[in-house]
């Protein structure tokens, strides 16, 4: 797959990861730790990628670590300030805890982009992955203004600008690591 140069990766490491009880993206999963998947795949899509955390734990990725300017406002104000930072009008956003996400996924998502504002999978059964998406530059007005009147849920924005919601079959591809049952028999110690 060739790299995207108009496109900005965003891993979102800025939950409180209150299930598993510590952080989870240093967590190792069938032998690597959560947040590596994440980062491996964001940089086999594009070169310019960076973390969104609320924590200086991330020195070691030597990557941009982009902090909230809403705090409280949950991931809605990740978006926020990595679309504020952002040098490009695209933008794909991943969470740290989901190992099972595929290029081929995010193939089918950017093949939208062009077309849309935001473009989020959907898993049969309609459950929507908000966190999961392309995200263009253009809504951070809309995200601003939605923060203000502390409408938090990404959900809202999603269903007030042009968004292409895309059907996926449910699979694991899309499922996340919230807490020590989901880690299975693998050793969920942290680095």
């Amino acid at each position: 797959m060739q790299k995207r140069q108009n496109i900005t990766g965003f891993v979102l490491a800025g939950g409180r990861s209150r299930r598993m009880g510590q952080n989870k993206a240093f967590l190792v999963f069938r032998g690597k730790r959560l947040i590596d998947y994440s980062l491996s795949l964001i940089n086999q899509i594009t070169d310019n990628a960076a973390i969104s955390a609320n924590s200086n734990e991330y020195g070691e990725f030597n990557m941009p670590v982009i902090t909230d300017n809403y705090k409280n406002a949950g991931p809605i104000g990740g978006l926020e300030s990595c679309l504020r930072w952002s040098a490009t009008s695209g933008n794909i956003f991943m969470p740290c805890d989901t190992p099972f996400l595929t290029v081929d996924i995010w193939n089918q998502i950017l093949q939208f982009a062009n077309d849309f504002e935001a473009v989020v999978p959907v898993l049969e059964g309609s459950k929507t992955e908000p966190l999961i998406g392309y995200y263009s530059k253009e809504l951070l007005p809309i995200i601003v203004s939605q923060i203000e009147k502390e409408d938090f849920k990404v959900l809202n924005l999603l269903k007030q600008v042009h968004t292409k919601f895309l059907t996926f079959p449910d699979s694991d591809a899309f499922r996340n690591i919230n807490a020590p049952i989901d880690m299975g028999d693998s050793k969920n110690s942290k680095i």
